[in-house]
């Protein structure tokens, strides 16, 4: 699978915090990143926040609670 330069980017940062399929995940944020800038565009709206809101639960699917330590432990306890 070739990647985009952001999808690369985001594959890349993906693999370091211990995705189980890194180029799946940086995809799945590209595509993300490219549909809220296109709505905001086209609707006039910022789906920015939306867009944060679904990529919070791609990582958080994409990326196992171990790999790393427990990070909705940690949100927790901040």
């Amino acid at each position: 699978m070739t990647l985009w330069p952001i999808a690369a980017r985001l594959a890349d940062a993906a693999r370091e915090a211990g995705a189980t399929d890194p180029e799946q995940l940086g995809e799945q944020l590209a595509l993300l990143i490219d549909g809220a800038a296109a709505r905001t565009r086209v609707l006039d709206a910022d789906a920015f926040p939306t867009a944060a809101a679904i990529a919070a639960v791609l990582i958080d699917n994409a990326i196992p609670a171990t790999a790393g330590g427990d990070r909705r432990q940690a949100e927790e306890t901040s």
